[in-house]
């Protein structure tokens, strides 16, 4: 008897992690990676792993076969467990673990080829065994399931981490042993499985953290006891071990959160009890593990969500019961934690996802059918 319960407990416990997904997102457990906002085009990847989108679909990032965008989400793929989108450009991780990309591709950043320099507006198969996937405006990576990190697209300021700075059409195997991976405008965050943070690119606002202003063609070590990244305009935000909040880099638009517009060269601690972080571009987010959501940044558009349109200098709070959160140029999207969407920002070609193109600067419900 004393063996058949252990056996039940084994399946029980084997039960319980085949339900959960398979791919880490950029912030490892610590999201669902249900929203995500692209420049101009929204995804929602809902429970049941359908994927849908909304806004710009000017160079077929819906992969639905058409170049006709939307005010409204309208499903676009099934089997979907992660998406990550960039300028005009989507890729997709599907259950089997296979990378589907569509959408802008002059740069490369589709990873398909050096013969194919143009936009594909149908998903189109690009890799095996990926887990994980971040889209920058012109330039992507995948982590493939080895721990493997590959690279494609532009690489004026060597933010690819090749050790030089030329342009590739086609993945190129750039580092390994590596478990997160942020593209950010002009520079890369990535975290090994050691938990050391890595960056390569610009540097001219000390977005690295080391306390240089210089850039890298290569990777280089920053510091240790990291958990999580994500990449900004020209800033950065980690999460360490003990789950503290520390950033780098400019603060023109009081994108750090430290109280002023000076920046910061060293990584330094903003906030304790945080269990997640989203940038893009100037406007920087965090969820603490209450489910309470801060923003701080450029605001011009509303994009904090706050009903205000003027830039915060300090992390505030936002909203509470969020469970995930996405921003971008000038707009952002998240989750409650009742599932119902939220957009705010800019709204041109639709990506709110309100059936309408009017701005709007607070969180307002969409409507996922």
């Amino acid at each position: 008897m004393k063996i058949v319960s252990q056996i039940l407990v084994i399946i029980f416990i084997c039960t319980i992690f085949s339900c959960k997904k398979d791919i880490p997102s950029i912030n490892e457990t610590f999201t669902n990676n249900n929203v995500e906002a692209g420049f101009a085009t929204s995804y929602i990847l809902k429970d049941d792993n359908t994927l849908w989108v909304s806004g710009s679909n000017n160079d077929g990032q819906f992969g639905n076969s058409t170049y006709i965008g939307s005010l409204t989400f309208i499903k676009v793929a099934d089997d979907v467990i992660q998406v990550s989108g960039g300028y005009g450009h989507t890729f997709i991780i599907k259950k089997d673990k296979t990378l589907w990309v569509s959408g802008n591709n002059l740069n490369g950043e589709l990873g398909l080829g050096d013969s194919i320099h143009s936009n594909i507006n149908t998903f189109t198969k690009a890799a095996d065994s990926v887990i994980s996937i971040s889209c920058s405006n012109d330039f992507s990576f995948i982590i493939k399931s080895d721990f493997s990190l590959w690279a494609t697209g532009f690489n004026d300021n060597g933010q690819l981490g090749t050790g030089n700075t030329l342009q590739t059409y086609q993945f190129l195997k750039v580092a390994e042993n590596i478990k997160a991976v942020s593209a950010g405008i002009l520079h890369t965050l990535i975290i090994d499985r050691s938990g050391f943070l890595y960056a390569s690119g610009y540097n001219g606002f000390g977005q690295f953290g080391n306390g240089l202003r210089s850039g890298s063609k290569s990777f280089v070590t920053i510091l240790d006891s990291v958990i999580a990244v994500s990449a900004g305009n020209a800033h950065s935000m980690i999460i360490r071990g003990d789950h503290s909040l520390w950033v780098a880099g400019s603060n023109l638009n009081g994108q750090i959160g430290n109280g002023n517009n000076g920046e910061l060269r060293t990584f330094t601690k903003m906030a304790n009890n945080v269990r997640f972080i989203s940038t893009k571009q100037s406007t920087s987010f965090y969820l603490d593990f209450s489910n309470v959501l801060y923003g701080t940044g450029k605001n011009t558009e509303g994009q904090l969500g706050d009903s205000n349109n003027a830039n915060v200098f300090t992390f505030k709070p936002i909203k509470n019961n969020i469970s995930d959160i996405s921003t971008n140029y000038n707009y952002s999207i998240l989750k409650s934690a009742s599932d119902t969407v939220w957009t705010t920002g800019n709204n041109e070609f639709g990506k709110l996802g309100s059936g309408t193109t009017n701005n709007r600067n607070y969180f307002s419900a969409v409507f996922v059918f």
